[in-house]
């Protein structure tokens, strides 16, 4: 066990709350005083601050954060090493029985008062599929109708539509001769050999893709979520009123268009000839917007805050980088008027990235 206390400004470092009124407000902001369980101490770096994030879920938004204790016989607080932040074994080395104290390290934390759900009056959890949803209200996974559109990874996704449109069984064949296709079936226990799979086994073996990786293996975590509704009573209301509660849990798609793109951004601008090079990098940026079709990629609680745009004055940066921590685009400036140039390079990037990981 650690205690842990989550501060909400960078200047925080500074010094820890003292009086009962900023510790009321920190408590009531999801801050504050929290004692976190680690069953094992040496966990990594990632479980260690996913455990930390999911105890202060406000803190993710900050842009990392920094590891700080008192000094002896002082309200000061100080950084502790680097060290601290590879897993609770070495911070416990460290830091001793002291409270650790989280710092926003890039952004100021909110401190409205931390409300989630409908039952606390926020706006619910639109962000579960139809399928989930389902299972939710009913609790069979017979009734559960699945299609390859809801299946989140892209590589498994493709598998599954390719099988969809074969034509014979050549076609079957020639879809798991790539190895990624055969650790997909043999996850699911499919013991028929891979040379005899013929085209009349297609619908077979799209079924047993589906029902094994969208449903039996996350089965468990459905559960799991079922059991923690009811902990209010929520589950039994759901299951009565399926139809009318639908909207606090199922994400319904938002379109998204270019004037509703252009609604979230914010514009940092240079001076003087730098202007001139941004703005017409920016003109670029406007265009290709214009000419992007109609998503429907809306985050389920919205935005946030609003995404920064930026400018690389880099001549040998061809691509837009991004940094999803702050929100903000980085559109290169090097080519100038050549749209067309400006226009290869934005695709280029976003094709390269399948979502989250390099940006």
């Amino acid at each position: 066990m650690e205690t842990s206390l989550c501060l909400p400004c960078i200047s925080s470092t500074v010094s820890s709350p003292s009086s009962e009124d900023e510790k009321d407000k920190l408590h009531m902001a999801g801050l504050g005083e929290k004692v976190i369980e680690f069953p094992v101490l040496n966990v990594d770096a990632e479980s260690f601050r996913e455990t930390l994030y999911h105890s202060f879920p406000k803190l993710r938004l900050s842009g990392g954060y920094v590891m700080c204790k008192a000094k002896p016989n002082s309200a000061q607080l100080e950084p502790l090493s680097n060290l601290t932040y590879s897993s609770p074994a070495v911070l416990k080395e460290r830091s001793g029985c002291c409270k650790t104290y989280l710092v926003p390290l890039q952004q100021d934390i909110d401190m409205s008062c931390m409300k989630s759900g409908s039952t606390s009056g926020g706006c619910g959890i639109p962000c579960l599929a139809d399928p989930v949803y389902e299972y939710i209200t009913s609790g069979k996974c017979s009734s559960i109708v699945v299609s390859s559109d809801d299946i989140p990874e892209l590589a498994m996704r493709d598998t599954v539509e390719k099988l969809v449109a074969a034509n014979c069984t050549e076609e079957i064949q020639a879809v798991f001769s790539e190895d990624i296709a055969i650790s997909y079936l043999a996850e699911c226990g499919y013991t028929q050999p891979i040379s005899t799979l013929q085209w009349k086994m297609k619908d077979d073996i799209v079924s047993t893709l589906i029902d094994y990786h969208l449903i039996l293996k996350v089965k468990a975590c459905m559960d799991q979520f079922c059991e923690g509704l009811e902990t209010l009573g929520v589950g039994s209301i759901v299951r009565k009123n399926p139809s009318v509660l639908r909207q606090f849990f199922v994400f319904n798609e938002v379109p998204i268009d270019a004037d509703m793109l252009r609604s979230i951004l914010t514009l940092v601008e240079g001076n003087g000839d730098v202007k001139l090079i941004e703005d017409l990098a920016y003109f670029n940026f406007n265009i290709f917007l214009d000419e992007c079709d109609n998503g429907s990629g809306y985050p389920p609680q919205g935005f946030s805050r609003k995404c920064t745009i930026s400018f690389l004055h880099d001549t040998t940066a061809r691509l837009p980088t991004a940094a999803t921590c702050n929100l903000e685009l980085r559109l290169p400036t090097c080519h100038g008027e050549d749209y067309s140039q400006f226009r290869e390079c934005m695709m280029l990037a976003i094709r390269g990235c399948e979502g989250f990981g390099p940006s």
